[in-house]
């Protein structure tokens, strides 16, 4: 199976029929990739109707990205929670860390935001399901 695309935002909910027999969809609203994106990042998340943001990070993305991403989201009206994972070692994505996030989101939490990729990702993808709201990974 060949795809063809122009730039990563072509995968942006893309369909495309599998060799498998099946139909697959991406559930990608935007993709973005630039260098310096975090001095606008609110433009992006202005299109989502969201006031009360979840974030969830770890030691080492919340220091790379996460403190810049939470002033930028506060300094432009954004109420922003937030998660960060200490820990020693590799982060599980278990019932441990589930269970945190669980104990930590607000209940009135309209958008999650990722900050990181991988397990960080992983749990707040699945938090965003379970919760029926929209993510966003940083």
């Amino acid at each position: 199976m060949s795809i063809e695309f122009s730039s990563l935002n072509d995968f942006a909910n893309m369909s495309y029929h599998c060799s498998c027999g099946k139909t697959h969809t991406m559930d990608i609203d935007t993709i973005v990739v630039e260098h310096g994106i975090l001095d606008h990042f609110c433009e992006y998340i202005n299109r989502y109707d969201s006031k009360r943001i979840f974030l969830v990070a770890d030691d080492n993305t919340f220091e790379i990205a996460g403190k810049r991403v939470i002033n930028s989201l506060k300094s432009s009206g954004y109420s922003v929670a937030e998660h960060v994972f200490h820990r020693d070692g590799q982060l599980i994505p278990n019932e441990k860390a589930l269970a945190d996030l669980l104990l930590s989101i607000p209940t009135q939490t309209d958008l999650i935001i990722a900050v990181g990729s991988g397990t960080i990702n992983d749990v707040s993808r699945y938090l965003a399901f379970k919760f029926g709201i929209p993510y966003v990974m940083v």
